[in-house]
């Protein structure tokens, strides 16, 4: 049996990578279908990458970056005491209450602008992280 050719892959336009890769990963499927596949592409990079934070900001800073239920335990342990100083109280407090303002900031940002308050947001803490 013959098999049917394939179109040349197009450069055109800003959309051609996108859609380059849409044409590999699901060929011939629905945009619904492409929609969930990034959906869960984006949710598997942020499993991973919220993963390895939370690894490295353990074993070096003794807190959750991404688990917050973590630090309120180890906060409620400082507080009573139960063998820690209460500077890690201190410490445990300041780690909630950083991730309270990126919460509230996110909120923010998506009330002020609609359906990009997030790539709004993340503009000015990306450069300051990169000076």
């Amino acid at each position: 049996g013959s098999r049917a050719s394939t179109p040349p892959i197009q450069r055109e336009g800003p959309r051609a990578p996108a859609a380059t890769l849409r044409r590999f990963c699901c060929a011939m499927s629905p945009p619904e279908k492409w929609t969930e596949v990034k959906h869960r592409m984006v949710a598997c990079m942020f499993s991973f990458i919220c993963g390895y934070v939370d690894v490295v900001s353990v074993t070096r800073w003794k807190c959750f970056a991404t688990m917050m239920t973590g630090n309120v335990v180890f906060f409620g342990r400082a507080w009573i005491g139960q063998n820690i100083s209460n500077d890690m109280a201190k410490y445990y407090f300041a780690v909630i209450f950083a991730f309270s303002v990126g919460v509230v900031s996110y909120c923010y940002a998506e009330h002020r602008w609609p359906d990009r308050g997030a790539s709004m947001a993340a503009a000015p803490f990306l450069a300051i992280w990169l000076v």
